[in-house]
């Protein structure tokens, strides 16, 4: 007895040696489907209406709202809009897809705040989560999103100052109608109007709302 599970456990090393990254996409899988659930706030039946298992690839396997790089089969996008969503976000499970350039998950009912964790989705270009019941401040790790050229924010409950890396990014930017306040980064202006309306607490160029002086030392 003792020696089959000694030949098993070698002919499983020597699969892992000769195929490794078939546990990777099995870990990033397993990830992705505990990333919908925390989304869903464990509901038991939106893995299987949106058919995310683990004995099918995302990219092959009419997994909705995935979409993939077609030379290397990696994902490339999550997009889960408009389900009634009332969890969480969990940025570490989402970010195990190393190719992850988009993620929207607009017009929800997703509460909590945005994680920190964000930041290890390098390869991010849209974040899209305009719609929901999101809150806190913005952690300052989002500036380090180098590759980030969309942000869409608006109509949440977000709060706190604007980090100011985030004027960095080159195309849309929206954080209206929340909570934020204090003086926008000199370097917003860019932005225009739109992209910071609806949050009373804010002062400074784009808006018509000037800040009050620095008081004096």
């Amino acid at each position: 007895m003792i020696s089959i599970s000694i030949s098993i456990s070698i002919s499983l090393a020597i699969l892992l040696l000769l195929n490794p990254t078939a546990s990777e996409q099995d870990h990033v899988k397993l990830s992705l489907i505990n990333f919908l659930q925390k989304l869903s706030r464990n509901d038991t039946g939106i893995t299987e209406k949106l058919s995310w298992n683990t004995s099918t690839d995302p990219c092959s396997g009419n997994w909705t709202g995935i979409s993939c790089n077609n030379k290397n089969k990696s994902i490339r996008g999550i997009t889960l809009e408009g389900l009634l969503l009332n969890g969480s976000i969990d940025a570490t499970l989402a970010c195990t897809a190393p190719s992850l350039a988009v993620l929207s998950l607009r017009d929800n009912l997703l509460h909590g705040q945005l994680p920190l964790e964000i930041s290890s989705c390098s390869q991010l270009t849209h974040l899209f989560l305009s719609g929901n019941r999101l809150s806190g401040e913005l952690p300052l790790e989002i500036s380090e999103l180098n590759n980030l050229k969309r942000l869409d924010i608006s109509n949440n409950n977000f709060s706190g100052d604007i980090p100011s890396g985030l004027t960095t990014i080159s195309g849309l930017f929206n954080i209206s109608n929340n909570l934020f306040s204090g003086r926008i980064p000199p370097d917003a202006a860019q932005f225009g109007n739109e992209s910071f309306s609806g949050n009373s607490g804010l002062c400074g160029l784009p808006l018509a709302v000037a800040c009050a002086p620095a008081a004096s030392p």
